[in-house]
Order: structure tokens, then sequence, then C-alpha cells
């Protein structure tokens, strides 16, 4: 049984998602940016990373998703390339300090994650969403206020950090099985 945790990292609220092979446990969301829509410091990130990655049993692998957005793309949200970067960096420090091995780091690009789950690289999110679905997972919902008519309504709405925590905690999995099928192949 391979334990995964997948933190799909973002300024203003990142989603994490703990599976035991294809098992769902559980799916969280911290939000990391304050009213004003600010990213607030980055000890928040890492505290709540370390908390989660650092609860017993440590899990097989840490799954973090990396792409052109880490490396001088526009970025996630009109925010800088660097604070989510250094977003990117308190998870991986976090998991370090608790005990995770850079073997068991597996960064994912998100075209990796869309072909994994949804088999197309170009996958819109609800796409993917619907794809999970599909697989017969339970989509992650938070609550949403909105204002209608002068009041406000509460709804549930699909929660994106956390669906996207499952599917790359999915992809981490198929992608590690596609790589232990290949090896043996080799043998």
């Amino acid at each position: 049984m391979i334990t995964t945790l997948a933190v799909d990292v973002s300024l203003r609220r990142s989603g994490f998602a703990l599976l035991h092979d294809e098992k769902v446990i559980q799916t969280w969301a911290c939000p990391i940016a304050n009213a004003h829509n600010r990213p607030l410091e980055l000890e928040a990130l890492w505290a709540f990373s370390a908390a989660i990655i650092g609860a017993p049993p440590l899990p097989d692998f840490v799954a973090i998703e990396t792409s052109a957005k880490w490396q001088g793309g526009k970025g996630d949200g009109g925010g800088s390339v660097g604070a989510l970067a250094e977003a990117r960096s308190a998870v991986i420090c976090a998991a370090f300090h608790a005990g995770i091995s850079s073997k068991q780091i597996r960064e994912i690009d998100p075209n990796d994650v869309r072909w994994l789950i949804a088999g197309n690289k170009f996958a819109s999110k609800e796409q993917l969403q619907r794809c999970l679905q599909l697989r017969g997972y339970t989509l992650p919902e938070r609550e949403q206020r909105m204002k209608s008519g002068g009041h406000y309504v509460t709804l549930a709405a699909v929660d994106s950090d956390k669906c996207d925590a499952l599917a790359l905690g999915l992809a981490c999995l198929a992608k590690e099985r596609l790589l232990a099928k290949a090896e043996r192949r080799e043998r």
C-alpha cells in the first residue's frame, strides 16, 4: 500500500490530499492570503504542511506540482513567480523537516496530471473534475457566500484546490505504477 500526500501550492489557498493507494483518506485546504489578498508569511504554510506531513504514519511520497510558472512563467492569479517558488519551497522544507527524503518528493508537471487523469494534457479544470467523478470520487466542496437580491446566500461549491490536490496525488500514484512496470520489464 502506497501512501501519498499531494500538495497543490498557490498564493491564496493551497490544497492537500492524503491517499492510501487510490483511497482518499482526507483533503484539506490552507488559506494563505489575508483579507486584502496579500500572501501571508510563509511560516503559516510551512507550519500547516509540517503538521500534515509529520502526522504518523509518514507518507511514502509527497507530490508537488511543478511547471513553467515556477520557472519564469506568468505565475498564479497574478502573483509573483518568486512568491510561488517560496511557497513551494516552504512545503518541501516542511517535508524534509518531517523526515521525508528527497527521493520521496515527486514533482509532477500539470500537463502530466491532466494526461494521467483525463487522458488529455489540455483538459480544463472542469474536465479534470468530471474525470474524477467518473472514476467514482466525490469532489470535495466548500461553502461559498454569494450576494443574491440584497441577501447573502451560502452555497456548496466544488473546492478546486482540494480537487487539484486529489488529481495530483492520483497522478503521482499512476506515474509510480508506470515506472515500476517499466522497471520490471527491464529486468
